[in-house]
């Protein structure tokens, strides 16, 4: 939750900064970036250069997963997202929330569901993946199916 709290405050800060220095409103920039994440070739990059930044500042070192650690937190995670997109989905079903508004809630559960995970596991996140690779189970039956299976409920 700490971690969570200081990096909102860090991008508080450097958007605060930001704004200043280039002389653009918030809700010029807000507006501006909900229109490019909202293409997915965009956002892709977008993530893909966070991701890059997130890894080269990291300060604690990843934790090496077990194979059976993978594998449940693989479920648990999968199932954090098929209900993140059935909370969306009723959302967005039910108009009860502008769409311009959808990417930052997305954030939100992002976050909350990453919370969640951490406090039921012990387990960070973003030290599923690289366990993933370096167990080399991107062709294992096992998670295979457990990804398969989400796929099909979602």
């Amino acid at each position: 939750m700490k971690t969570a709290n200081w990096e909102q405050l860090t991008a508080t800060l450097i958007q605060a900064n930001l704004y200043q220095t280039l002389k653009v409103p918030k809700p010029v920039f807000e507006k501006s970036m909900q229109c490019y994440l909202m293409d997915p070739a965009k956002r892709t990059v977008y993530e893909d250069e966070m991701q890059k930044l997130k890894d080269e500042m990291r300060v604690r070192k990843l934790q090496e997963l077990t194979r059976e650690q993978v594998i449940e937190s693989v479920k648990h995670l999968e199932n954090s997202k098929l209900e993140a997109q059935k909370k969306m989905y009723e959302i967005v079903r039910s108009q009860r929330i502008a769409p311009n508004m959808i990417n930052a809630i997305i954030k939100v559960e992002k976050m909350r569901a990453d919370d969640k995970f951490f406090n039921e596991t012990g387990i960070e996140e973003e030290d599923v993946e690289p366990s993933l690779l370096r167990l080399k189970m991107e062709e294992d039956e096992e998670y295979k199916k457990i990804v398969e299976d989400f796929a099909k409920q979602s």
